[in-house]
């Protein structure tokens, strides 16, 4: 009887162990939520030229861990210049 009890509270604590760690990342809709910010306020839009922006599909095996603070975007190019870029997020 001890035996099961015991195998059934460490199968327990291992899918509440799963469920938390799995809830402590960002999820990939705010990450593509501040990339999308990112590129509205720092793209310089001219008379007669349309800008689209298309952002690439994110890896599903990307994982940002929660942070206290909000998420921030980053680019180490300048994005006015080139018709490519990466962005980058931190926190």
């Amino acid at each position: 009887m001890c035996k099961y009890l015991y195998t059934l509270v460490a199968l327990i604590l291992a899918l509440l162990t799963t469920q938390a760690y799995a809830a402590s990342y960002h999820s990939h809709d705010d990450i593509q939520a501040t990339v999308k910010n990112f590129l509205k306020n720092n793209l310089q839009q001219s008379k007669g030229i349309e800008i689209t922006t298309e952002i690439g599909h994110l890896d599903p095996r990307l994982k940002l861990a929660e942070c206290d603070t909000p998420l921030t975007a980053f680019s180490a190019s300048d994005i006015n210049q080139s018709s490519r870029f990466s962005i980058g997020i931190k926190c």
